[in-house]
């Protein structure tokens, strides 16, 4: 019995197209490209231009876009907008740097999908900590600022 894979262009595995095998990293690679697409907003194949009037248009695909961005320290402007007011640069950045493994163009390099799961997890756990202290101080110093210091009557 032999199945035929079928996938989406944008989403499939590089190494699909010269090896013709679906491997569990090739899963890894397109979680990758779901994760680029999560942080920037942008399609997985888009565009090279916003001129409307061309008829034929190139295409960049946003693996390798996201993947190069990160290599040249410019990733940070590609951040969709809602991205960047709920989360902090080193969340978003450690985000990137999972998708940036998960995209390697060579399969034995990325993570498995449980390691890659481990790490979101870690730091979802460690964004709750660390927003929970955040409300915590935030929450004292607030009583600090707002609770009215007792005075004795007879202290002028």
């Amino acid at each position: 019995m032999t199945t035929m894979v079928r996938g989406t262009f944008g989403y499939l595995d590089p190494e699909y197209f010269h090896t013709k095998k679906f491997t569990e990293k090739s899963d890894v690679y397109s979680f990758g490209v779901v994760l680029a697409e999560l942080l920037t907003g942008l399609k997985p194949i888009f565009p090279s231009s916003s001129d409307s009037n061309s008829t034929e248009q190139d295409h960049i695909s946003l693996a390798a876009h996201f993947v190069h961005s990160i290599e040249k320290q410019s990733f940070l402007k590609m951040v969709d907008a809602r991205i960047a007011e709920v989360a902090r640069k080193g969340e978003i950045m450690a985000v990137a740097n999972v998708a940036r493994r998960c995209l390697n163009l060579d399969g034995k390099k990325r993570p498995t999908m449980k390691a890659v799961a481990m790490e979101l997890e870690w730091l979802r756990v460690n964004r709750s900590e660390s927003t929970s202290r955040l409300s915590k101080l935030a929450a004292k110093s607030m009583n600090a600022v707002m609770t009215p210091k007792l005075c004795s009557p007879f202290i002028f």
